[in-house]
């Protein structure tokens, strides 16, 4: 059994990848060759210095190890149930409990953050906020694809009119704009500005100038190198805001050490000012020159700050959840991806870098245009030229708010999205597996160790295989199949699925993936309903100097 704690013979057996061996060392584990696992002695302290170490890659389904656990002394959550009495005055559709404990923190402290896994609706916690508190002006950080998300949450649950400006576009613009948002003339305005702006000094004067009722860190896990410079700016202006919250499900994706940035922006005097003295204080530090931090301690100290203002909410706690839902997660492409979308649009050829791009026919063009908002285009008779790389953030973005040990399924068209969606992995140390026309690793995959990631060609994971190991579903790229659609779709929710399951959809703005997403979620035949929204088979465009021209291939022409 890979990745797990056994108790067995009055021994913790230990089984977790090799790269965990200075954690091991640390506590005074030995490695068994027979066993080929860690051996420590089973008693419930230990238990508890595992648990705490190893836990976020560790399965912790062995009963006695969960008895062991049970017996250290461990300070657990703060009992929070009496906030679920009341909810907000003003709300459009009922919340659930845990969403009136959200609000009940959010008006009656400073400082709040919630741990609330993705699909537990932690953005209606904010709406109703917004709408019940005095708060004239509100600023919202997030990561790029999840800006256009906030109106539509606020269209959905605002009791009240609230303005809702997402700030897109050329820093400089951004900047002139927030330099006079004091004379808007309106009761409630929300701010939806993404992490990476916050990279330049113009936009940290800009912000400070902003009297901020509320301030809200979506996605906060974003923030948690301490020495990152959005997170040292965000610590820096978020001192002004009457109150301040952080929203993700993975408060530490990858170890304790990583809600100290976070903290810093909620209340700094919950963990102090100076992360050299936070890790002194919760890590044991060793690898090459003490860097690393192999093992964890005090870690019941820890959790009773964390919890002091924090209130946590997992899938399997909220038992009102959809047995699934759908995330369409917006990604704008940049500008030279849109002149080539835009030529190919128009004129059925486009030019690369490195040479031409042409389509013969409407559908031919539907294919190139869908290549295009994944990042690349095959040049004719050339190599295929990378374009964008919006999607591949959006995917890193995604994965990262994950746990470690949350395994996800990536489904793509192109081979070239395949090839994105390794380096995603490649970059954030997940082990990854492929199914697709070249190669097949689903069972690899399935017997794999915690948080790995099979990245599935669509055509080729649609039909009699089992994905239910994964709660979480990417869509990188759709196929113009509604059949190979739904078929992908029930390879996840379907008997042997313990878990509510949540679909991501990368859609890049205002291109075909728009109409591809539509027709599939409407159960629509894709090229039959595009082809008859838009003008796509049209090969006759006009010039600027008024001349009529047949952009289609001269061979084409002449027959």
């Amino acid at each position: 059994m890979s990745d797990s704690v056994q108790v067995i013979n009055g021994m913790l057996i230990v089984r977790v990848p090799w790269k965990h061996k200075q954690a091991c060392l640390a506590l005074r584990a030995q490695w068994s060759a027979e066993l080929r696992a860690w051996t420590l002695p089973a008693n419930p302290a230990m238990a508890r210095l595992v648990a705490d170490t190893l836990g976020s890659v560790l399965a912790i389904t062995d009963e006695d190890f969960q008895e062991l656990l049970a017996r250290a002394p461990s300070q657990g959550p703060p009992d929070r149930s009496h906030l679920a009495e009341s909810g907000p005055p003003l709300t459009k559709l009922p919340p659930w409990p845990h969403q009136c404990i959200a609000y009940n923190m959010i008006v009656n402290q400073t400082a709040t953050m919630l741990a609330y896994d993705m699909g537990t609706g932690k953005s209606k916690c904010i709406v109703d906020a917004v709408c019940n508190i005095e708060a004239r002006y509100t600023l919202i950080l997030c990561p790029c694809s999840v800006v256009s998300v906030w109106p539509r949450e606020f269209d959905k649950h605002a009791a009240v009119p609230v303005k809702v400006m997402p700030l897109v576009g050329p820093i400089k613009n951004r900047v002139c704009w927030l330099s006079t948002v004091t004379s808007q003339r309106v009761e409630r305005l929300v701010v939806v500005l993404n992490y990476e702006a916050l990279q330049h000094d113009d936009m940290e004067r800009a912000l400070r100038n902003v009297p901020w009722a509320l301030m809200v860190a979506d996605e906060s896990h974003r923030i948690k190198k301490p020495g990152g410079i959005q997170s040292r700016m965000l610590a820096r202006i978020g001192q002004a805001a009457k109150r301040r919250v952080c929203l993700t499900g993975t408060p530490m994706p990858h170890s304790p050490l990583d809600i100290y940035g976070q903290y810093r922006f909620l209340d700094k005097s919950i963990f102090g000012h100076n992360f050299t003295a936070f890790k002194a204080q919760y890590a044991v530090m060793g690898g090459y020159q003490n860097r690393c931090a192999v093992a964890f301690k005090n870690q019941d100290d820890l959790r009773a700050k964390f919890y002091s203002i924090a209130h946590r909410v997992e899938k399997r706690d909220v038992l009102d959840l959809p047995k699934f839902t759908h995330e369409r997660l917006d990604v704008e492409l940049s500008d030279s991806a849109r002149r080539v979308y835009r030529q190919l649009e128009t004129e059925f050829c486009a030019q690369l870098d490195k040479g031409e791009v042409t389509a013969a026919n409407a559908l031919a063009k539907l294919l190139r245009l869908q290549q295009v908002t994944s990042g690349h285009v095959p040049a004719d008779g050339g190599p295929i030229e990378e374009v964008d790389h919006g999607k591949r953030d959006a995917l890193l973005s995604l994965i990262d708010g994950l746990a470690d040990t949350e395994p996800v399924v990536v489904f793509c068209r192109f081979r070239h999205d395949l090839d994105a969606v390794a380096q995603v992995c490649k970059k954030l140390g997940r082990t990854l597996y492929e199914l697709s026309g070249r190669v097949n690793e689903l069972e690899a995959w399935q017997s794999g160790t915690l948080g790995d990631v099979l990245a599935v060609q669509i055509q080729s994971g649609g039909v009699g295989v089992d994905l239910t190991r994964a709660a979480y579903v990417v869509y990188y790229s759709l196929g113009f199949s509604l059949g190979d659609y739904e078929q992908s779709l029930a390879r996840v929710d379907r008997p042997g699925q313990t878990r509510p399951v949540t679909y991501y959809h990368l859609i890049a703005t205002k291109t075909v993936d728009e109409k591809v997403y539509t027709a599939l979620r409407e159960r629509k035949q894709v090229v039959e309903h595009i082809l008859s929204e838009g003008d796509y088979g049209n090969h006759r465009t006009t010039t600027p100097d008024g001349r009529v021209r047949d952009s289609r291939p001269a061979a084409e022409v002449a027959r």
